[in-house]
């Protein structure tokens, strides 16, 4: 009856009444001090058997840190073992065990034959030593019982070191041969037209090199290939300027440039270089790239055409054409709905080359007229 009827001991006068202590300063110290024992003791007790727990989560989590790194380190492991026999096959196929025509294309006909074995050797070595080491310092952290010394290592580094210097002498021996840059021009008048009608030309003449890139089979195939797809892997060897013509006769100027060691050897190669026009009517068709003789090496071979057309002539110009054309924002002048067959209309002006697109200012918002000089 008294627990229920009584008032609970919430502050320490309280509490030090229900124990019939007089309220006095010594016996606030005293009540103050056992509490004060008490929080120490409880604190000692939650320690003590808090202990254990904490020690097993913590051996937990260390075991699970461990198998989760071995994990990683044994994934480590197997890539590059994966990556190494992997590595064997390419050196392989770069020595010459593959058909050789698979690797004359670019960039690999940047590289002279004479330097393919060596190169080949050195990128091997360059790549393949980091990989072993590191296969060999993951396979000591799996098995603590492998050994491995530190001649080992010092061996590895020499090997990587030499192979190193190795590519670089040979590097720069072919970066040698892009020394100097020679250009020729050839001139060819055009037929005169009021409208001209700029076309990549569709069919294209392939080589063995491209009949074996592209699958064909020769005994079927009559060595041309109709289409308008661009291999974007290999470099730009065709440009194409449009500029106003100072003479009423419009003409093509086919500049053609590659490189060599020297300024003879450079022009040897631009004089090798082929590129084809066809004039029909007022379609004037290119091909999207120039052609070098078998087995001759990449040197920057390259063909600018030079459109020299009068004023008021008009030219139209297939959406096709825009990857080749320099200097030119050709997508200024087409509506945002275009398709890849469009094809946009342009008049030679005193000023320049200027859109005539009738719809361009609708699409665009724009009443000015984009010029091009």
């Amino acid at each position: 009856i008294l627990w229920i009827i009584m008032p609970p001991a919430v502050s320490r006068a309280d509490k030090m009444a229900m124990k019939g202590e007089p309220i006095n300063l010594q016996n606030f110290k005293k009540n103050f001090d056992e509490e004060v024992e008490g929080l120490k003791g409880g604190f000692q007790r939650a320690h003590t058997e808090a202990k254990p727990i904490i020690y097993q989560i913590g051996k937990f989590i260390v075991v699970l840190a461990t198998l989760f790194i071995k994990f990683m380190v044994a994934v480590v492991a197997f890539a590059g073992i994966l990556a190494m026999i992997s590595l064997f096959i390419g050196l392989i196929v770069f020595l010459g065990f593959w058909n050789s025509n698979e690797l004359n294309t670019f960039p690999f006909s940047v590289v002279n034959p004479a330097y393919k074995s060596v190169l080949s050797l050195s990128a091997f070595i360059i790549i393949f030593i980091p990989i072993a080491a590191l296969v060999l310092f993951a396979l000591r952290v799996l098995v603590k019982r492998i050994a491995i010394s530190k001649t080992v290592y010092f061996t590895m580094l020499i090997i990587w070191i030499a192979g190193l210097v190795l590519g670089a002498f040979h590097g720069s021996r072919i970066a040698s041969e892009f020394n100097e840059e020679a250009e020729f021009s050839v001139t060819t008048p055009l037929a005169p037209s009021s409208v001209y009608y700029l076309k990549v030309n569709p069919v294209e003449f392939l080589t063995k090199e491209d009949s074996i890139r592209y699958d064909i089979d020769q005994t079927n195939f009559n060595g041309t290939l109709k289409s308008r797809h661009r291999d974007y892997n290999e470099p730009r060897s065709v440009r194409i300027r449009i500029e106003k013509g100072d003479v009423a006769e419009p003409v093509l100027i086919q500049e053609f440039a590659a490189r060599g060691s020297n300024f003879e050897e450079a022009l040897v190669t631009a004089r090798g270089v082929k590129h084809g026009f066809i004039q029909k009517d007022s379609t004037l068709l290119f091909d999207p790239k120039t052609r070098v003789l078998r087995g001759e090496l990449w040197r920057d071979q390259s063909v600018t055409l030079v459109f020299r057309i009068p004023v008021n002539t008009t030219v139209m110009i297939e959406r096709s054409v825009y990857h080749y054309l320099t200097g030119y924002n050709m997508w200024e002048c087409e509506p945002d709905d275009a398709g890849p067959d469009y094809v946009s209309r342009w008049k030679m002006t005193a000023e320049g080359l200027k859109c005539q697109n009738d719809k361009l200012s609708d699409q665009k918002n724009d009443s000015t007229s984009v010029i091009l000089r």
